[in-house]
């Protein structure tokens, strides 16, 4: 749904299991009238997602995922396959410059792997907010000083990636 909503040119959706009755406790796009059809969850969700933006092309692959279905995509995102499948895919999607995300969900945990190739940096280190401060000066030594405002705590660490602006004098 999110990704939808951002609005990328197109998104198609892989999932040929059945609707079951579990799953309308996780998936709002499923109906009980969806489980008694038997109708693939990727089905049953891609109108109701394709209403969400109609600048983006929604559609639905069935089958097995090849090799020359992968190679089509900037990105592709894998829920919940195999470990096999996981490292088989990405193995090949990094060959090819495919960006690649697979997650798996375990009720209230989850696990997400990233591999957008050699080039991408993650400077984040710990996924909480950006922090800023006020600077109020740095010494001309070498290594340079840098102090806070009012010498306010700043909850920076070593290591820690900063950005100066606004910078004047």
């Amino acid at each position: 749904k999110n990704l939808i909503l951002a609005g990328p040119a197109a998104v198609t959706i892989h999932d040929d299991s059945p609707a079951q009755m579990r799953d309308l406790a996780s998936n709002f796009y499923l109906t009980e009238q969806d489980v008694a059809a038997g109708r693939t969850r990727a089905d049953a969700c891609c109108g109701k997602l394709a209403e969400l933006n109609p600048y983006v092309q929604v559609k639905v692959h069935k089958g097995a995922l090849t090799q020359e279905d992968l190679a089509q995509y900037k990105v592709v995102v894998f829920l919940d396959k195999s470990r096999k499948e996981i490292v088989e895919a990405n193995n090949f999607c990094r060959s090819k410059g495919i960006g690649f995300i697979s997650a798996e969900i375990y009720g209230l945990a989850c696990r997400c792997f990233v591999d957008f190739g050699p080039s991408h940096t993650v400077i984040d280190g710990d996924g909480e907010q950006c922090r800023s401060a006020i600077i109020a000066g740095i010494t001309q030594e070498n290594p340079g000083t840098v102090h806070t405002h009012n010498d306010s705590r700043h909850g920076f660490a070593d290591g820690d990636h900063v950005t100066f602006s606004e910078v004047g004098g």
